[in-house]
């Protein structure tokens, strides 16, 4: 009786020791590569980013407020005249701070400063210079910033195109040389690089522009698209 159960035991944890491998058998663990794809076109930009200030100071913060917005008024009023429709300006950072003066003793209040930035966002990239001297003459005293970029969607979807064509003549090159084929993709990404016109930094005052004109030179904008994809090969 005793044999018969230690044999009744050995035949049923073996069955069910198979079973169980078969219900929990591990998925084949399919191999991959890894390549990436790019592509870099240069086009005109077809948009312009200013970014410029109205800075003003005064003895006390509502001087400096009142002579700050009569300033700004004048250059907005001046600008939406000379923008299209379709262009945008915005007032992207607005601040008032105590000025004060330093010494060994003790700090002093002198008076205030008021600092209106505006962001102009335009199709007319030729006119960018337009813009600044029109603003400069109505009150704006600082430009910080000049951005030239792409809006041009189709522009994008072409370089993304020929980024994953270049991915996919690597991927069968790859697997030709080390004599696998490709049967599927595991997962791919996509990312893109705009460099646009470098910033650019100046301060001066209305009366120092004179008769002078800004001279902006848009140049090309670069656009560059990457292509990751994990591809499934087999022997």
């Amino acid at each position: 009786m005793k044999k018969f159960l230690i044999l009744f035991f050995i035949i049923l944890f073996t069955n069910y020791n198979f079973a169980a491998a078969q219900e929990f058998n591990c998925p084949d663990i399919k191999e991959t590569i890894s390549v990436t794809g790019t592509n870099t076109e240069l086009a005109d930009p077809d948009t312009a980013i200013i970014t410029l200030s109205i800075e003003t100071n005064a003895k006390t913060a509502n001087e400096a407020v009142a002579e700050n917005s009569k300033k700004t008024n004048a250059v907005l009023t001046k600008l939406k005249r000379m923008l299209s429709p379709s262009d945008k300006i915005k007032t992207s950072s607005y601040s008032v701070q105590p000025v004060y003066s330093y010494n060994s003793s003790k700090n002093v209040l002198t008076g205030y400063k008021v600092v209106n930035q505006i962001k102009i966002t335009t199709s007319q990239v030729k006119n960018t210079g337009t813009f600044i001297d029109a603003a400069v003459e109505n009150g704006a005293n600082t430009v910080s910033n000049i951005n030239f970029t792409v809006e041009n969607k189709n522009l994008y979807n072409t370089v993304l195109s020929k980024a994953a064509k270049d991915a996919k003549e690597q991927a069968a090159v790859v697997a030709c040389a080390l004599g696998v084929r490709l049967i599927g993709v595991k997962q791919a990404s996509v990312s893109y690089d705009n460099n646009r016109y470098p910033a650019m930094y100046f301060k001066r005052e209305a009366s120092a522009l004179g008769t002078a004109s800004t001279p902006v030179e848009p140049g090309e904008v670069e656009i560059k698209a990457n292509v990751n994809v994990d591809l499934y090969i087999s022997k």
